[in-house]
């Protein structure tokens, strides 16, 4: 019997947030996969989208070593807003009008694609310069817990003895750097978010996700790996616009980035030429801040007329790569570390997660037996899961309600007798790859993937 597979995400989300929805997200459902929900508000892109852009780019890296050329990375973009795009067309939208979806289409591959030509910009030429790629996207898999001496270094699940008790945990960081100066291995993630402080960073010398990733990539590279780097990639706040006339941030909701919008002044000639500028406000010359004034007007940078554009560019490119200044694009990005993996965490951890996706496993075949005898939908089945597994009541995050509170909670109709059959939930489609080709293996069909984290 193979070893049970898991990830840092599961282990926490039972932990941090609800053991009800760790059950519900990862283990429920027909084929105990867990439930994903049907998007039904517009999914926003930048997070996945502008991982995978990279990805890609890294790739070409490791492969040539230098950078893709503009009609690659044109390319690349062109395959990931595609992505994007059946995404939009295949989410059931309720209540939203074909110009309010167009017009966060339109912010959103702004802001991809404009982040993407950003990094290569002023981010790319460092990484090759300094560092050798090594791996991107790659999966590891760590055994911990193991009790028939094989140990961790053996991820062949088929080969640790039959009542071995370990676990094998999944994991995937998103790049592997080798310094070109020290010759040292380092774990690389990037980090989408709206924006960059002090608390953001400390909190990463605690990552348990970053530490166990260094040990992931060690034992399968057989070096070392001591550190490991965080890339944010600062996007701007969705917000409301500010509205001249209330003189209130009453506007219509705008993601507030120079790679979305920027601000017009139309020519006056003899007195000036027409004008493009990235901020309202600026520090001027004389070291004090200044605004742009009443001439200039906010302008969405996909339908801006600029004067000069080659054909063979669309507005973002132009705008980034022409006329956009260095230093206004570095305030998008950050190389946080290198941080010293805690090796006392990373102890605890392993230790902790075989005894805790223990109990986990056992739970979920008396609950298995539990469900074969009277249905998920019967009393006696939601008695016994009640009782097994607890909910926190924590269904609210960054003022976001749970994706499952409709079948945990609320239950005002009866979607939850059969989420799937009601079309508002379909089956968790994995993130690791291993876990892709285990349901393949048992005859299962992989659902289409649905992002469903980050809406507008």
């Amino acid at each position: 019997m193979a070893l049970p597979l898991t990830d840092r995400t599961r282990f926490l989300t039972g932990l941090q947030q609800c053991p009800m929805k760790r059950y519900l997200q990862f283990h429920a459902g027909p084929y105990g996969y867990g439930f994903q929900k049907r998007c039904t508000q517009i999914p926003l892109a930048t997070g996945t989208y502008v991982h995978g852009a990279l990805a890609e780019i890294l790739k070409a890296v490791q492969a040539s070593g230098k950078a893709p050329t503009k009609t690659a990375l044109r390319l690349i973009l062109s395959i990931q807003l595609a992505r994007y795009k059946r995404e939009i067309e295949a989410a059931a939208f309720s209540g939203v009008p074909p110009e309010g979806l167009q017009a966060v289409v339109d912010e959103q591959f702004s802001l991809v694609k404009g982040l993407v030509w950003a990094w290569v910009r002023v981010v790319l030429p460092t990484v090759i310069e300094e560092f050798e790629v090594i791996a991107v996207e790659e999966e590891y898999v760590l055994v911990m817990g193991c009790t028939c001496g094989l140990g961790t270094a053996e991820s062949d699940s088929k080969r640790h003895g039959e009542f071995c008790t370990g676990v094998r945990q999944m994991l995937r960081p998103d790049f592997v750097l080798r310094s070109r100066a020290e010759g040292t291995l380092s774990v690389h993630d990037f980090k989408t978010t709206a924006y960059l402080n002090d608390q953001w960073i400390e909190e990463y010398r605690q990552s348990v996700q970053m530490a166990v990733g260094t040990v992931g990539v060690e034992q399968r590279l057989r070096e070392p790996v001591e550190t490991y780097y965080i890339h944010p990639l600062i996007k701007g706040q969705r917000k409301n616009d500010y509205d001249a006339e209330t003189k209130e941030y009453s506007g219509p909701k705008r993601q507030n980035s120079v790679l979305c919008y920027l601000y017009y002044r139309m020519a006056n000639p003899p007195l000036y030429g027409e004008d493009f500028q990235p901020k309202w406000k600026f520090t001027g010359e004389d070291g004090k801040g200044h605004t742009l004034g009443r001439a200039y007007q906010k302008v969405p940078v996909w339908e801006a007329v600029f004067p000069g554009k080659p054909t063979d560019q669309d507005n973002i490119e132009f705008w980034v790569n022409t006329l956009l200044p260095e230093y206004v694009l570095q305030e998008m990005f950050a190389l946080i570390g290198p941080y010293q993996r805690n090796r006392a965490m990373i102890r605890q951890y392993m230790d902790s997660m075989p005894a805790e996706e223990g109990r986990w496993n056992t739970l979920l075949w008396e609950l298995y037996d539990e469900e074969v005898k009277h249905g998920w939908g019967s009393d006696e089945f939601q008695t016994a899961l009640n009782v097994a597994i607890p909910r926190s009541y924590d269904c609210y995050q960054y003022g976001n309600r749970c994706q499952f509170y409709d079948i945990c909670i609320e239950r005002k109709d009866q979607t939850w007798k059969d989420p799937i059959a009601s079309g508002r939930y379909l089956p968790r489609r994995p993130h690791h790859q291993l876990e892709l080709e285990e349901m393949l293996a048992r005859g299962i069909p992989v659902p289409e993937a649905e992002e469903v984290e980050e809406v507008a």
